[in-house]
């Protein structure tokens, strides 16, 4: 059991790596719309249908499937699957973390003189810099009046 959890916070710090930029700027604008337009469930299952040498996916217009491929030939108008899947993360952690609302509450302690660094949520530590990303991503993606 010990070792299941080592391993689960290995994956964690590594794929919350990837969520080192916590300003909206680095939001990828075509992911964020298509999380939109395909909704959450969907695009999880895209990136869980996704082959291992998979890099972009995109739709095939006027078909109900998409063609997975390990680079972009289709004029920017594919979804990169790693970006994607940092979006997809990022939407995990607020749920993990107890909702948008207790993640904007985190936010404004963390604006004291007693901030906090990090949060703890089982056995995996994530960084306010990942918590400003996660809410970033829920904003963009749901709209901030949803809050």
């Amino acid at each position: 059991m010990m070792r299941r959890l080592k391993q689960r916070q290995r994956q964690q710090r590594s794929i919350f790596a990837l969520l080192s930029n916590p300003s909206k700027e680095g939001l990828s604008i075509k992911e964020v719309d298509f999380i939109k337009k395909v909704g959450l469930v969907e695009a999880k299952q895209i990136i869980k249908d996704a082959p291992d040498n998979a890099i972009y996916y995109w739709e095939i217009p006027r078909c109900k499937f998409g063609v997975y491929s390990s680079f972009e030939r289709n004029q920017g108008r594919a979804i990169n699957l790693i970006e994607l899947v940092k979006l997809l993360k990022a939407l995990d952690l607020v749920d993990l973390l107890g909702g948008i609302d207790v993640l904007n509450a985190l936010i404004q302690m963390s604006n004291s003189p007693f901030a906090l660094s990090h949060i703890t949520r089982e056995g995996v530590i994530f960084s306010i810099e990942e918590i400003h990303f996660a809410t970033n991503v829920f904003d963009s993606i749901y709209g901030e009046e949803n809050v």
